[in-house]
């Protein structure tokens, strides 16, 4: 794994997105204020990139974070230095001296909004997100492709409102909350998912009305 040593440039992120834009492994990228990828736009994340949220991050336009099996994408709260490996005092630390902080709902959703289209994220993991009661992960009437990823320490893995994200060997743990939430309007495609020590390992439903025949076949999660 790519240690951080020589990349512990910050950058800080408070303003929307409002142009293609790729943040690169160069450098920790620190969501201060709630932001804003804008319609028609792209947010690209490298693999390998550490992406520390104070606030969080809604997607009209497009989230593209790829990362690989040795070089992940990590979400987390801003008060966690520990990087990759979750332990301080190792080479991959954000700052030498820093913090093991945060806590479920700490930092707020990465939220993608009604309209947003393409979105992928592939070997990513997220800890303690979820503020207000919310997911992690809020796909909201959108598209969402989340695969081979882990979402750990949150207030709730995943909401799912009016959707049907592909959702393929991901693993959810230590959620106060459900790992997954979803309506009766949502279908998604689950594959290969586990759930460990959430309050509820599967998906809660929030009510609603089926729009047709549908069929919830995922052991793991129903």
């Amino acid at each position: 794994m790519e240690q951080l040593e020589d990349r512990r440039v910050l950058a800080t992120w408070s303003a929307d997105i409002a142009a293609d834009t790729t943040w690169d492994n160069d450098e920790v990228h620190l969501v201060a204020e709630d932001i804003t990828v804008l319609d028609g736009v792209t947010l690209t994340i490298e693999p390998g990139t550490i992406v520390q949220f104070y606030n969080g991050l809604s997607v009209q336009g497009t989230l593209i974070a790829i990362g690989t099996e040795s070089d992940r994408i990590l979400f987390t709260a801003d008060v966690d230095d520990t990087g990759f490996d979750g332990e301080l005092g190792t080479p991959d630390d954000v700052e030498p001296g820093g913090t093991a902080g945060g806590y479920p709902g700490y930092w707020e959703p990465i939220h993608f909004m009604p309209g947003s289209t393409g979105n992928m994220m592939q070997f990513v993991e997220s800890r303690y997100g979820g503020y207000g009661r919310e997911g992690q992960i809020v796909v909201d009437q959108a598209e969402l492709t989340l695969t081979d990823s882990r979402l750990l320490n949150g207030d709730t893995g995943m909401r799912i409102t009016g959707a049907n994200p592909i959702i393929s060997n991901v693993h959810v743990e230590g959620h106060v909350r459900e790992a997954f939430v979803m309506d009766l309007a949502s279908n998604p495609d689950f594959s290969a998912v586990t759930t460990e020590s959430n309050g509820l390992n599967g998906a809660g439903l929030t009510g609603g009305e089926l729009p047709g025949d549908t069929t919830w076949d995922d052991p793991a999660i129903v």
